[in-house]
């Protein structure tokens, strides 16, 4: 599984915007760590609500299939494809879907 997969699981979360994503993902340095070593006390510093956290990665992987088979770029934020622009901005998509 790569990062990617992570990456949308989280930002797919309800409460989970921009700026939260990047805080967890530079606080455990890869939301894949986040995912495997969950902190719910590091949640709540942030105030997301912690009984809206779905911890299946399926959904996100249907994601991945849908993109897949629709010929959906899906380009994280720091991938080298990700336009340099938007990185200026804090409440910049971590992901963006290019058809």
């Amino acid at each position: 599984m790569n990062d990617l997969l992570y990456d949308i699981w989280l930002y797919s979360i309800q409460g989970i915007g921009p700026i939260k994503f990047r805080r967890i993902k530079e606080h455990f340095g890869s939301v894949k760590n986040f995912y495997m070593n969950f902190d719910s006390d590091y949640l709540k510093t942030l105030n997301v609500n912690i009984s809206m956290i779905d911890r299946d990665l399926k959904s996100a992987e249907k994601i991945i299939d849908y993109c897949y088979k629709n010929e959906i770029e899906i380009i994280s934020f720091d991938s080298d494809f990700y336009p340099k622009e938007f990185l200026l901005y804090e409440d910049a998509p971590p992901i963006i879907f290019i058809k």
